[in-house]
């Protein structure tokens, strides 16, 4: 059987230098709030990237605040899941982290999976809301009843 060579976990990145640990308080903090603290720390740093597109932990944050915004005035029932439907893009994390700060859990929706899949999860989850944009939006509004809440990210 041949040796498995497994890479480091920085993937290539800064080594030597010791890890900054996250204080006790700071991992007991919801999600969202701990992205928040390293965006404050590191607004100007690419957070997120796709072939598209590439977001500093600031424009990460900002776009995370719309979409719990748009979440919140659409007044869901409270603890309702969220679908994030969307391609493997940058803007994934956000809607992540959207759903986190508004009090919702998410359901990762994989765009490739056919549409009974999607319907099946969709149901099974009770999706309130997705998140989608682009050529998705149809699949999207496919997997919630008539009237509930797509919020597009085009």
């Amino acid at each position: 059987m041949p040796t498995q060579i497994v890479p480091p976990l920085d993937h290539g990145g800064p080594v030597g230098r010791a890890f900054d640990p996250f204080p006790d308080v700071a991992l007991g903090a919801p999600l969202h709030q701990r992205f928040a603290t390293m965006a404050a720390r590191y607004p100007d740093r690419v957070a997120a990237a796709d072939a598209v597109r590439r977001l500093t932990y600031a424009q990460l944050a900002r776009l995370a605040g719309r979409i719990a915004a748009a979440l919140a005035a659409a007044r869901l029932p409270a603890g309702a899941p969220v679908g994030i439907l969307l391609a493997h893009e940058a803007r994934f994390p956000a809607a992540m982290l959207a759903a986190s700060q508004a009090g919702h859990p998410f359901v990762p929706l994989d765009a490739t999976y056919p549409a009974e899949r999607l319907a099946a999860i969709a149901a099974d989850a009770g999706l309130a809301a997705v998140v989608s944009a682009g050529d998705l939006l149809g699949r999207a509004a496919a997997l919630v009843p008539p009237g509930a809440t797509v919020i597009d990210l085009t």
